[in-house]
């Protein structure tokens, strides 16, 4: 839902003040891919948001567990509020692999693009790929992935 600029004089509902209020609440994103569908098993996956306005910011959490399968294709995760005209959002994105413990991590690129859903890149400027079953780790039993960044509501 777009807002409008307050103007002087005008009554404030709660709904208004809700919009600008940026408190945190939880949703449950989808994860998919481009190609077989992964399905979560016993993992997890939580997201959080808050709207300031029409920026929307979102954090997401994967934990893959050992029932977790990991399909085919470029990963991509559901948002908590339908996009705006404007895409080619950047964010943050982390992923860990538990494997390796303490040293075991990668960080790349959220990007959120048309189709109103979040993905991620990861490697360096001529090496980077899109986030998959195999990138940029083979995904198992504990690694986790972050991803978090701001977009323009619809």
């Amino acid at each position: 839902m777009a807002i409008s600029p307050f103007v002087a004089g005008q009554t404030l509902t709660a709904t208004d003040i809700n919009l600008i209020s940026g408190l945190w609440a939880s949703y449950t994103p989808t994860w998919s891919s481009s190609g077989t569908q992964p399905t979560l098993g016993n993992g997890t996956i939580t997201g959080r948001w808050a709207r300031t306005g029409n920026v929307i910011h979102y954090m997401i959490k994967l934990t893959a567990g050992s029932t977790t399968t990991y399909g085919t294709g470029n990963y991509v995760f559901s948002l908590p509020v339908a996009v705006g005209a404007v895409t080619d959002f950047l964010g943050n994105a982390f992923a860990g692999d538990a494997s390796v413990g303490g040293g075991g991590y990668s960080t790349g690129t959220a990007f959120l693009g048309a189709g109103g859903t979040v993905g991620a890149y990861f490697g360096n400027v001529v090496g980077s790929a899109a986030l998959t079953n195999t990138w940029p780790m083979t995904w198992a039993t504990g690694d986790r992935l972050w991803l978090e960044g701001v977009y323009e509501a619809a």
